[in-house]
């Protein structure tokens, strides 16, 4: 069989050659896109005789080739954007750990209770949004500004317009989502970490209405939410770390207050919190639908916050100190592996979340 025929859809998409790594190619890798190969790149021909009966089998499975070519325009919607932060560089030793990590997912794609559960928790955080403004990905002082930015105001009606829906306003729910999704995929990516992690906490609630809110609404607005949530989640990630960066220099020579440097780790705690959840919600959404893995090589490598690792105090008076506890940020792989050793002090909602989704829900 050609390379051609063998590569995933974007890359042929692209015309460019496909290196056939499984579960992503390098290529995917890098763009934060689904990689989807019409046959998986196994290495024996017996295993690969029988994909190609399993895909004649399933034509109307997305990864199939004549599926993929149908989404060609969305996977170049993202194909401009460059290496995700949280992707290493080919330069960079892969760490063993985080390959037994990916490894330890694929056995529970069929563990729907799991799925089910982690499906229910992000639901739950509608409500948490209606009831007080915020959820477990958005700290209350993220934004200093005081009121709710213009991106959650918007998203808090049509949060409510969901929750208050019947079935003769379903049409009037998408055509908020549309009007939504359409004015945030207009506006170009805000450059302050604080407007943009209030888009991506928008673009994350109206992903989880669409998606797992039912009832189902059309394909296209589908698959346009999930290509934005993508492009933001990587343009928020990139502000997330040029801001740690800067602050903790900033403080390090006393070029910042306490107070401001405090507001801004609940900033980047915030935009690291919403940033696993999307890759979370997008990888959940796919092995539901698909039975298919291609987010874990960035997830395993995505930064977060130990939930028991205090902001700096305005009382704080070192800047040291403050630098010391920016420094309190793991890989998703080592927050599971300090779980697993007994180190975590603290396991809230969200921290359940990310240890239920690696490990399985019969693991807590």
């Amino acid at each position: 069989m050609s390379l051609r025929k063998r590569a995933c859809a974007s890359c042929v998409a692209a015309k460019r050659k496909c290196d056939l790594a499984f579960p992503t190619c390098h290529r995917c890798a890098q763009r934060s896109v689904a990689c989807r190969y019409p046959y998986p790149p196994l290495t024996t021909s017996q295993s690969r005789d029988n994909q190609q009966d399993e895909d004649a089998l399933n034509p109307a499975d997305p990864t199939n080739s004549t599926t993929a070519g149908n989404l060609d325009n969305i996977w170049a919607l993202v194909d401009d954007y460059s290496l995700s932060p949280t992707e290493p560089s080919p330069e960079t030793p892969w760490p063993v750990s985080f390959d037994r990590r990916i490894l330890e997912f694929y056995p529970r794609v069929e563990d729907h209770a799991t799925w089910q559960f982690c499906v229910t928790t992000l639901l739950t955080q509608i409500d948490a949004f209606l009831h007080h403004g915020t959820a477990f990905f958005m700290h209350p002082s993220a934004d200093s500004r005081g009121d709710l930015p213009p991106p959650l105001r918007a998203a808090y009606g049509v949060c409510a317009a969901h929750k208050l829906r019947k079935q003769s306003a379903l049409p009037f729910v998408q055509q908020l989502l549309e009007t939504e999704v359409d004015g945030l995929v207009a506006r170009r990516p805000p450059a302050v970490l604080q407007d943009g992690l209030a888009e991506l906490c928008a673009i994350l609630l109206y992903y989880i209405i669409v998606v797992f809110g039912g009832p189902a609404v059309t394909t296209g607005l589908e698959e346009q939410i999930e290509t934005l949530l993508a492009q933001r989640t990587v343009h928020v990630e990139s502000l997330e770390l040029a801001t740690r960066q800067s602050t903790a220099t900033l403080v390090e020579v006393g070029l910042v207050s306490a107070d401001e440097a405090r507001g801004l780790w609940h900033a980047c705690d915030s935009a690291r919190k919403v940033v696993v959840v999307s890759y979370l919600a997008r990888e959940i959404r796919h092995v539901l639908r698909w039975k298919t893995c291609y987010l874990l090589r960035q997830i395993v490598a995505l930064p977060v916050s130990k939930p028991y690792v205090d902001p700096p105090d305005p009382g704080d008076s070192t800047g040291p100190l403050i630098s010391t506890r920016w420094r309190e940020v793991v890989t998703y792989d080592q927050f599971v592996r300090d779980w697993e050793a007994g180190e975590l002090r603290l396991v809230d909602e969200f921290a359940y979340l990310l240890i239920s989704a690696c490990k399985g829900v019969g693991a807590m």
